[in-house]
């Protein structure tokens, strides 16, 4: 009896310990991560059921919030169903692998959300580290073949694959991040010379929050010159929703900054109101520098009209 024991024991191979964690916590993550898909697809439908409210990043066209909205619940359900779970799993992987390129973008262009949560705020940053983090336990728990009884050198190239994929993406996150701080001193920054800007303005997306029809809030720009020589900033949005003209015209030095103020004035309807914020400089690189503002209406002239009388 003890030498047919010790047989079995020794019969149980390394792989096969390795195969049945990760089949135990695939079976464990799953239904956990298709919950979380819900709840994001659910707050993103409330952004698209109620457009009038703010988002917490910039703003989606209807369309591609609908389709996001569309393959959470689907991707969601399928994972707490367990049907087909090798093929769920490639799914999901490759659906945060997208996530995580997305983070990066916003990251690099300077938004300050995506819009990932709906109206909540998400800075791409957390969503960058939680979207990588999702990758590597995908990588660790991919599902098992049931019929699997032997390994053979291709079966391990294979299994090896999700591992190399991981660690190409997180390299590449990676550099780019440290490239970013050393070089460009953000990744704002790094973004913007990506794009062929020299005259940067930070922050690009403002959300007032709420206010009252008319009411007006002052908002600070920050406008940084990243070329060889001083820049002038001559000229800003001046109408009746907008005034940035103030402390204009202003030098920027070379690799300098200056602090410009707007005073931007809450539209006359409820709901949500967007407004472009333009700076004019004399860089042959670059003749503008655009910001966009955001705010939401809580009371309109005609429903404090209405009241009053």
């Amino acid at each position: 009896m003890e030498r047919e024991i010790k047989s079995i024991w020794h019969g149980i191979r390394p792989t096969d310990e390795v195969g049945f964690m990760a089949k135990s916590g695939w079976a464990l993550f799953r239904p956990a991560l298709g919950l979380a898909l819900i709840a994001t697809g659910a707050l993103k439908a409330e952004a698209f059921l109620d457009p009038g409210q703010p988002a917490g990043g910039p703003s989606l066209s209807p369309l591609l919030l609908f389709v996001a909205v569309e393959v959470e619940f689907i991707l969601g359900v399928w994972l707490i169903s367990g049907l087909a779970p090798r093929l769920s799993w490639v799914a999901v992987l490759s659906c945060f692998a997208m996530f995580a390129c997305t983070a990066l973008y916003l990251l690099l262009t300077g938004a300050p959300g995506c819009g990932c949560l709906g109206r909540l705020p998400a800075r791409p940053s957390v969503l960058l580290g939680f979207d990588i983090g999702t990758l590597a336990v995908l990588a660790v728990l991919r599902p098992q073949r049931a019929n699997r009884v032997s390994r053979t050198p291709a079966c391990d190239e294979r299994s090896k694959a999700p591992w190399s994929a991981l660690f190409g993406i997180a390299g590449a996150v990676l550099f780019v991040v440290a490239i970013a701080f050393s070089v460009f001193g953000s990744p704002q920054a790094l973004g913007v010379w990506l794009r062929g800007e020299r005259v940067v303005i930070s922050p690009r997306f403002v959300r007032l929050g709420h206010g009252k029809a008319g009411e007006r809030k002052r908002v600070d720009f920050e406008i940084r010159n990243m070329t060889d020589r001083t820049v002038t900033v001559f000229g800003a949005t001046w109408d009746c929703s907008c005034n940035a003209t103030e402390g204009l015209p202003a030098h920027v030095p070379a690799g300098g900054a200056v602090t410009l103020h707007a005073l931007v004035k809450f539209a006359e309807a409820r709901g949500q109101f967007s407004q472009r914020v333009c700076f004019y400089t004399d860089s042959p690189e670059q003749w503008s520098v655009v910001a966009v503002v955001q705010g939401h209406v809580t009371d309109d002239r005609s429903s404090n009209t209405a009241t009053s009388g």
